[in-house]
């Protein structure tokens, strides 16, 4: 053993080796599936709501704008 090897690192079981790519799919997985089960319901529809008042703001701020840009 050379000086600058630590033994921590030596004695440490060796663990099967996983890709990159491999781990951060199980990860993605794991996030999404906690995303899901972790969404209480009163928040599965608030996506819509929100989506259909942005739509609704930017409606109403168009025809404003039309309406000063006429005037």
């Amino acid at each position: 053993m050379s000086q600058f090897e630590d033994p921590l690192i030596i004695m440490a079981p060796k663990r099967k080796q996983e890709s990159d790519t491999s781990l951060s799919r199980k990860r993605l997985k794991m996030v999404s599936e906690n995303m899901t089960t972790l969404t209480p319901p009163s928040l599965k529809g608030l996506d819509d709501t929100l989506n259909a008042s942005c739509a609704m703001f930017i409606n109403k701020t168009k025809k404003e704008f039309r309406r000063y840009v006429i005037e």
